[in-house]
This record gives C-alpha cells, structure tokens and sequence, in this order.
C-alpha cells in the first residue's frame, strides 16, 4: 500500500534482455540522493533525448518505456551502478550508450502510483519492509529495475513498475 492504496504486483518469467543507456556508479548510500541526481543530469546533458530517439515502442520486454537499472556490483555490495535507459533491440546503433545486460528471471512487478521520486521511495520501503518479508520469495539477483511509462512523472495519478 502506498498511502492509503494496496500495491498490486504479479510474478513475470522473463528471458534476459539488454538494456543500453547512461551508467553511473556510486556508492549505496550515495544512491539515496544520488540517483536523482543523475536523473536530472541525463535530462540535462542531452542523453534522455538521445534515449527517446532510439529507443523501439516494438520492444517485446518493456515496450519502448524508459528503465532504471539498479545493479549491485558483484566486486563489492557497497557499490552499484545504475543505468538510465531503454530496452535494446538487436541491431540498432546506440552511439555512445553502454549496453547492460539483464539475465533470465522470475520478477515480481509491483505496480506503482504516485508522483516520482516521493512515490519510488515509498514504494520501495513498502515492498522491502512489508511486501516481500510476508512471502516466500527469495532475491536471486541483485538487479531492480524501475520502469517508467511516459508521461508526467510529478501528477499523482503517474503510473511506473518495479521489478524485484
């Protein structure tokens, strides 16, 4: 529930994908802050531009939505790397993005409500402290993906996803 609304979500088995876009490290708790930083870098450098233009409404995972990818490094769990992007299509040229590779997975897509950032960080709290602990689920992987459609990410009635 975020707010006074029940958090819906189903089980998706995915074949791996790649995703291509802008990759930033940092630290974990650098993340908290640092990610919407990010965000508001890769809309003002050009690259969310650059995204749009590349990115296929006729990708079979996401359907042309952008993604955040949250990875923790396998070198060291205090470190991540998180990529603003979009769903790769075999074949297309990418410039300069980097590709991110997602591997086949069981995900749990929650289906989320709310103006980002404010309704991303409930909504992670929830799933995190309330959600996934009541279920029998284990966390294979230690990739989330956020999944956003376009629109007006600061309106109340703004629809995204996590995959867990």
């Amino acid at each position: 529930m975020i707010g006074d609304k029940v958090m819906e979500y189903e089980i998706v088995k995915i074949d791996g994908f790649r995703v291509f876009g802008e990759t930033k490290t940092m630290t974990v708790e650098e993340s908290l802050t640092g990610i919407t930083t990010f965000w508001t870098e890769v809309n003002n450098n050009g690259a969310i531009d650059k995204i749009h233009e590349l990115k296929s409404g006729e990708s079979p995972v996401t359907h042309g939505r952008l993604i955040g990818v949250f990875r923790v490094t396998e070198e060291d769990e205090r470190i991540i790397k998180y990529t603003i992007g979009a769903e790769y299509i075999q074949g297309s040229s990418i410039y300069s993005l980097q590709i991110e590779e997602i591997p086949p997975a069981t995900w749990m897509v929650f289906h989320c409500q709310g103006p980002i950032p404010q309704a991303l960080s409930k909504a992670y709290e929830k799933i995190f402290t309330d959600i996934i602990p009541k279920t029998d689920y284990q966390i294979s992987h230690k990739i989330f993906l956020e999944v956003y459609n376009i629109a007006d990410g600061t309106k109340d009635s703004y629809h995204f996803e996590i995959w867990i």
